[in-house]
């Protein structure tokens, strides 16, 4: 299977990574903004597990876990974590899909684990 593709804002000037997107670089304050593929590598910085939820189609599949993810560009962003054993400091591949509201979300998974995702999550996540 092909390695994820992520695409996010960089500043054409310095290439900092914008997340979350902004008109103006968080770094250098340039507004040559521009999408950009970034590597969906990273490492699990923090996670926790929801164990209660007001969206009815999540009752079914709690504890949810969310967890923090350091990109290889140094942005940090959340996620939804399809894993295991989440500890901090794991290595995870990051996917990008579309909740039941058709809302663009991220999702976090061990190396090999996106096809364990797509049948984990088919309910709730479609995989991009």
């Amino acid at each position: 299977m092909a390695e994820a593709q992520i695409i996010l804002p960089r500043c054409q000037d310095c290439g900092a990574v914008q997340y979350p997107p902004r008109e103006v670089c968080r770094r250098c304050l340039g507004a040559s903004i521009a999408p950009a593929e970034v590597d969906a590598r990273g490492e699990l910085l923090s996670w926790t597990a929801l164990h209660v939820s007001h969206e009815p189609a999540l009752r079914d599949h709690l504890p949810w876990r969310i967890g923090l993810v350091k990109l290889g560009d140094g942005v940090v962003l959340y996620a939804h974590l399809c894993m295991a054993e989440p500890r901090a400091g794991a290595p995870v591949s990051l996917h990008t899909g579309r909740d039941l509201h058709g809302r663009d979300v991220f999702v976090a998974v061990e190396p090999g684990g996106l096809e364990r995702a797509r049948t984990a999550l088919r309910p709730l996540i479609e995989f991009s």
